[in-house]
């Protein structure tokens, strides 16, 4: 391997290495602030910073991917959308999204364009994650264990071909954001994706 490539592989991982060392700092500094107007035990410290490093180690994280279908529908006046949402939690531990008492899950807007070009887009239609035994029933939670891929399905139709952006949030359960908050470890208050698709361009004869 030439040279070069070797000192930038060197280099690389050097910097991954003070990243993480940085968030493991960041999050002792935290806790000794929040110690300091308290007596801590060192044996205490110490347990609270081996229970940093232990969670530092452990994290979620969700890949959103969107996969869309797109079919005429029987009686000719629109197309129908199927999309499946797969969740895939390619971290090292658990993770729950919430569905209950926050927004809608899904989200498909059609997209306009002005003379410069600029997207405009039209109100969006929502559509909440079913519940699995019951579809016309909102689900609560979800729990997405380590390693694993969860798939929730939606469908709808709409009247016009066009370019449609279709998104989607699933909020993290609050409990587990404080403990992360706790730590100072970083985790997102969400997991998200989004991707555009045209029936113009996915069905023939458009």
């Amino acid at each position: 391997m030439d040279r070069a490539w070797i000192d930038l592989i060197e280099l690389g991982l050097k910097f991954v290495a003070l990243f993480g060392a940085g968030i493991w700092a960041i999050a002792v500094l935290r806790l000794l602030r929040q110690s300091g107007s308290a007596t801590v035990l060192p044996g205490d410290l110490a347990a609270r910073i081996r229970e940093i490093e232990l969670r530092a180690n452990l994290q979620p994280a969700i890949a959103v991917d969107i996969r869309p279908t797109i079919t005429r529908s029987l009686n000719e006046d629109g197309y129908i959308i199927t999309a499946v949402v797969e969740l895939a939690n390619r971290g090292n531990l658990h993770t729950k999204v919430t569905w209950k008492d926050e927004p809608p899950a899904f989200h498909a807007r059609l997209a306009h364009f002005d003379a410069d070009g600029r997207p405009k887009y039209d109100p969006p239609v929502r559509f909440r994650v079913p519940l699995t035994s019951n579809p016309k029933t909102a689900a609560i939670s979800q729990v997405i264990r380590a390693g694993s891929t969860e798939s929730i399905p939606f469908a709808f139709k709409v009247q016009a071909a066009g370019l449609y952006l279709l998104s989607f949030r699933g909020g993290i359960d609050g409990e587990e954001r404080a403990e992360a908050e706790r730590l100072g470890l970083p985790l997102p208050e969400a997991w998200t994706g989004n991707i555009d698709i045209d029936e113009r361009r996915l069905l023939p004869g458009l």
